[in-house]
């Protein structure tokens, strides 16, 4: 599977991290029994990412968040490394190490002006709750999430019935920094996509890497690599 197949899934899962502008108008607990994500600075974790649609894959990768900075996630095979994704406050890199190719987009362009941050799109990912207003949602578009136990238990966006997200965490963990989810399952269907999203991302958190064991990364291309362009991703979102 080539970068420009793969790249509708990761644009549309990129853009439901990124639409956080959510409200919470359902509330199944309240309680206090998560402990807040404080304290961490950085953190490595392995994951492994299963896709049944549209292509049915598994494969293991590590992804490393810098707080409030980035989040980088690269994926091996046979232990060499075939693809890495960085997104940061200010652009997004898609490497296809296989084909020697790359996408590389500024946030504003990528998104339209929609307003990306690091830091609520690694609460996402771990399912703690994202507090933006909800202003800035297109117009059509609606936002819930869920909440129980003071984690996310569901975020839904939908876009003029032509785009629906699903992001849900089934249960949690604890981490010497707090509570995280055990694992993020995005289903998602566009009508511009002949076939359904359905993915998870299984967290390994028992064996994370936290603060001074972990060094950010610094991303490099040689001139062999062809960048490859692709249209906006909020036109995956059936926006304008």
């Amino acid at each position: 599977m080539t970068l420009r197949k793969i790249f509708p899934i990761l644009a549309i899962f990129i853009a439901a991290l990124c639409l956080d502008s959510c409200k919470s108008s359902k509330q199944a607990v309240k309680t206090d029994t998560a402990a807040p994500s404080a304290g961490w600075t950085r953190v490595r974790v392995p994951v492994t990412v299963r896709i049944s649609s549209p292509a049915n894959m598994s494969v293991g990768a590590t992804v490393t968040m810098i707080r409030d900075t980035s989040i980088t996630v690269s994926a091996k095979v046979f232990g060499m490394e075939v693809f890495v994704a960085q997104a940061t406050n200010d652009s997004i890199l898609i490497v296809d190490k296989m084909h020697r190719q790359y996408l590389g987009k500024n946030i504003a362009d990528a998104l339209a002006g929609l307003p990306f941050n690091a830091s609520s799109v690694q609460d996402l990912l771990t399912g703690h709750p994202v507090d933006i207003p909800q202003s800035i949602l297109p117009s059509g578009a609606s936002c819930n999430v869920s909440l129980n136990g003071g984690m996310m238990s569901e975020i839904a966006f939908s876009n003029r019935n032509t785009t629906n997200v699903k992001i849900t965490y089934p249960d949690t963990v604890s981490t010497p920094f707090g509570t995280m989810a055990e694992s993020t399952v995005i289903d998602a269907d566009t009508e511009k996509s002949a076939k359904n999203i359905r993915a998870a991302i299984e967290w390994q958190w028992n064996k994370a890497k936290w603060n001074g064991d972990v060094e950010p990364r610094i991303i490099k291309l040689s001139d062999k690599y062809t960048r490859i362009d692709t249209g906006n991703i909020t036109k995956l979102l059936g926006g304008s």
